[in-house]
């Protein structure tokens, strides 16, 4: 989601477009060419893992038709750990759903969508597809056949989880990675953790963040109109529709970008009593927001780190 940011004294904000979101760096001033490991890094994710590019490793993927493909990274670890998001939340996060989205008029990139959309509706209930995936021992997919993969969101969550440990590696920090407004950090400021705004149901609030990852997932922003009417781009999997939920946001603090993303999206789909007791199973921390306020859940935000802005 769209974040407003305060550079600190000493550091330097750097941007570019990438994964079809804006990628943010934030990173000590006289470490500042070194932004090129994130840049590089998030071209070479796109590359392979954008189902918009036909080139892409994804893209080969999803033309399979069930045929087993040979995958290298990181195709290969994005998708075992969407599995296993899969495994853990119930199938409520499914990156199945790949030819759903895009007949609901998200076929491209979201920048490229036409004013109005013609979706297909006449669609059966998703199966469940991503129980059928099989992986081999020497990183061979088998995808079922007639099934899209769509890994949009934790590939990014995990993108930018890649980026911070690239900065820690060559000594750089401390420093924040976003993409998107979906963000982690690594190491902490001189004046302490990293002041980051979020939106409420009582406008904005800063949260303080000293480690980890922070994801949003709303239904507020990639939303597109359609001959049938709003969408959103949050498919709920039980239904393949847009998720028709009480929440309009869903923040999380996790110990990393990825599963801060997975757990926000999870939680919104699943709406506030379901959400919040998936957070609390979870041991995770958030904010999730109905039109009416805002709920925290778990350690997270406390009195002493959220503030009005």
């Amino acid at each position: 989601m769209p974040r407003s940011w305060v550079t600190p004294p000493g550091a330097v904000t750097q941007r570019f477009w990438a994964m079809d979101s804006e990628i943010l760096v934030i990173l000590p001033q006289e470490r500042a060419p070194a932004v090129h490991l994130v840049g590089d890094l998030f071209e070479r994710w796109e590359s392979q893992l954008s189902r918009f590019r036909p080139d892409s490793a994804l893209s080969r993927l999803n033309r399979a038709d069930g045929r087993p493909v040979a995958a290298g990274e990181p195709l290969l670890g994005v998708m075992r750990q969407a599995l296993a998001a899969a495994r853990a939340t119930g199938g409520i996060f499914d990156p199945t759903l790949g030819d759903r989205i895009a007949d609901l008029g998200y076929s491209t990139t979201f920048a490229a969508l036409p004013e109005v959309v013609v979706p297909k509706l006449e669609l059966a209930p998703p199966a469940a597809a991503w129980r059928d995936i099989r992986i081999g021992p020497l990183g061979v997919i088998t995808v079922p056949p007639g099934v899209a993969v769509d890994l949009g969101g934790i590939a990014k969550g995990m993108a930018v989880d890649a980026a911070c440990a690239a900065l820690a590696a060559a000594g750089i920090g401390p420093a924040l990675v976003s993409a998107g407004g979906d963000l982690a950090v690594h190491g902490a400021l001189p004046s302490g953790g990293w002041p980051v705004a979020l939106e409420t149901s009582d406008g904005q609030g800063t949260v303080t963040l000293s480690a980890g990852g922070l994801a949003t997932s709303s239904t507020e922003m990639r939303r597109w109109q359609s001959t049938a009417g709003p969408m959103h781009h949050l498919l709920d999997p039980r239904t393949g529709r847009p998720a028709a939920t009480d929440l309009v946001r869903a923040t999380v603090h996790a110990p990393t970008c990825e599963q801060a993303e997975v757990a926000a999206k999870t939680a919104l789909i699943l709406g506030l009593d379901a959400g919040s007791d998936f957070l609390r199973r979870t041991h995770l921390s958030g904010l999730l927001t109905t039109r009416a306020r805002s709920h925290p859940i778990g350690a997270w935000p406390g009195a002493e780190q959220v503030t009005a802005a």
